[in-house]
């Protein structure tokens, strides 16, 4: 076999080992570690890069509400001196609710009682309540903002427990932030709750979706369809399974352009329980089939999101919580919602959890947060930042024998410049060889690093179209990545 042929089934058989693990956990964060959770990313600062929002339980058995800021590197450090009143059973949501340009927040859990408070950001990520809202305190709750009249604004949809009752409410904002209560819904009050807006019979307005456990304790799904003003009637006859503890998705898993259903949680029917982990796809009229097939069970106590975790443009799942013991597992969609479940991923497994996916270190890659319990009980809590490495592979070593992550992006590309980011643990001579599909040299770069996460800028403007493989040399050590120029 020529050297040629024994350079591509080299650099195909690494690109497939690295296509297994696509999540590192990113050591000594900030973050504290929380159950019965809420957790969000957004850029509050307007600096481009995008915070980090953390509510919940924390170990010392009180409820918080902690914002970090992002360096843009990834590296995040909480922000003092915040208005935010810890929660706790907690429901969070970003969006502009006065038209000002930047992401203004409502908080809502339990504190030193149900709370739902609305927080105005000065645009700088300093945030101030706003006073004389209308909304019902609520804990155990869920918050969706959207559009429900199509006049411009963010209305908001807001469910959970009082201190007396289960509701599930809608108020319609007024402009610059004033809401008020739309009567005569046909909304069931619920607790542990879940919701979301999307628009699942394309008639270009959002319809709702609402589960939790009504005022008999009995678990609750039902479908609400908008009539593009704003007024909402429940679309009968679904065969969508009721739930409670849950978590619900709206997103496009087989590639049709209609919003599909991801939903996780706890169904309950003549006092029995029953963790259901179900996906349901979406005829575009608004008509929802249960996807038979799925490679995961059913999980109590978790939680389930969606991303494009390998860049092939269709969405891949994470799920979360557990029945005899905890997992957290990615799963890769193939394009047509067939899933398998990715190897080798080093997830911490956990109950009562909440996911966020974002971009954080701005790779264009997405990395995940994942919070919860390790244990049943509730004692190890944890918060977990997971970068998302993609395609890093090593030639000739293991991961665990080297010192450097390793990423290019953007990827592919048509640019002139590819950026190549690593983090060396002490100053290095570093080279930086460019291969084409054949095996040929065809460009060499060479630099000296400090500590820490390194951004070298590699020149491709004298690349044709076609795929590369960058080899990063340290030490003797190497990585190689698949580079596509377009």
């Amino acid at each position: 076999m020529n050297f040629k042929y024994c350079f591509i089934l080299s650099m195909l058989m690494t690109t497939y080992s690295l296509q297994a693990q696509y999540f590192r956990e990113l050591a000594s964060t900030p973050f504290d570690g929380v159950i019965q959770s809420s957790v969000a990313f957004e850029d509050v600062d307007a600096d481009g890069d995008l915070d980090l929002l953390i509510t919940g339980r924390n170990n010392d058995e009180e409820g918080i509400s902690k914002l970090y800021l992002n360096d843009g590197e990834g590296n995040f450090s909480v922000q003092q001196n915040t208005t935010l009143e810890g929660v706790q059973f907690s429901a969070t949501a970003f969006s502009d609710v006065d038209g000002d340009g930047d992401k203004d927040l409502l908080l809502t859990g339990h504190g030193t009682e149900p709370i739902a408070k609305l927080y105005l950001n000065d645009g700088t990520g300093v945030f101030t309540e706003k006073s004389n809202t209308p909304f019902d305190g609520v804990g155990s709750s869920a918050v969706s903002f959207g559009d429900v009249d199509r006049d411009g604004d963010e209305d908001l949809l807001l469910t959970g427990s009082t201190k007396n009752e289960r509701i599930a409410k809608l108020y319609k904002n007024e402009g610059m932030g004033t809401f008020v209560e739309v009567k005569g819904t046909p909304f069931t009050g619920v607790a542990s709750s879940a919701t979301a807006f999307a628009d699942v019979d394309g008639d270009n307005d959002l319809d709702v979706l609402i589960t939790g456990r009504d005022a008999n304790l009995q678990s609750s799904t039902k479908l609400f369809l908008n009539d593009g003003n704003g007024g909402f009637s429940e679309k009968t006859g679904t065969a969508i399974t009721n739930l409670h503890y849950s978590t619900v998705v709206f997103s496009d898993v087989n590639g049709d352009d209609a919003p599909d259903l991801i939903i996780s949680g706890t169904s309950s029917s003549n006092g029995m329980n029953q963790p259901i982990s179900e996906i349901y796809l979406n005829d575009a009229a608004g008509n929802f089939t249960l996807l038979s097939g799925l490679p995961f069970e059913g999980h109590f106590y978790g939680s389930v999101a969606c991303s494009d975790i390998d860049g092939d443009g269709d969405q891949d799942l994470i799920v979360t919580g557990g029945i005899n013991e905890s997992h957290a597992k990615l799963y890769l969609n193939n394009g047509n919602a067939i899933f398998s479940e990715a190897q080798n991923e080093a997830l911490t497994g956990v109950w009562y959890s909440s996911i966020a996916f974002a971009d954080v270190d701005g790779d264009e890659a997405q990395d995940v947060l994942i919070t919860g319990s390790v244990d049943f009980n509730g004692k190890q809590l944890t918060a977990k930042l997971y970068r998302n490495v993609g395609l890093v592979n090593s030639v000739g070593s293991t991961a665990s024998d080297l010192s450097i992550d390793y990423s290019l992006f953007p990827n592919p590309t048509a640019a002139e410049f590819v950026n190549v980011r690593f983090v060396s643990l002490s100053p290095e001579e570093v080279s930086l060889q460019v291969y084409n599909s054949e095996g040929i040299l065809v460009r060499r770069q060479a630099t000296r690093t400090t500590t820490g996460t390194q951004t070298i800028k590699l020149d491709v403007s004298h690349l044709a179209r076609g795929i590369y493989f960058v080899e990063l040399l340290v030490q003797g050590q190497s990585r190689t990545a698949e580079l596509i120029i377009r």
